[in-house]
């Protein structure tokens, strides 16, 4: 599942679920977004619209915060940055 952002001008892009909706949480946290706008970006289907200044606010702020992280770091679900590895997922079957 994936979810297509289309902007006015230039290309659209499809952002896979399992990115998109952190996101989103990250952007309600940071107030970047409010509760009515996140749960329509986040539903398939609704069409969720925002005018320029929102679309220049989430680009800015998502714009600062990839650029204080360094490439081996992540965002966790608690919105903490980590360069700790990823710990595999192991599933035996019994």
């Amino acid at each position: 599942m994936s979810f297509i952002l289309i902007p006015n001008n230039g290309k659209e892009i499809q952002i896979n679920a399992w990115n998109w909706r952190p996101t989103l949480d990250l952007l309600r946290n940071a107030e970047v977004i409010d509760n009515d706008l996140f749960e329509r970006m986040g539903t398939h289907g609704c069409k969720a619209e925002v005018d320029a200044a929102t679309a220049h606010r989430i680009a800015d702020f998502l714009e600062f915060r990839l650029r204080v992280m360094k490439p081996e770091q992540r965002v966790l679900y608690d919105l903490t940055i980590t360069d700790r590895a990823k710990k595999p997922l192991i599933i035996i079957q019994v």
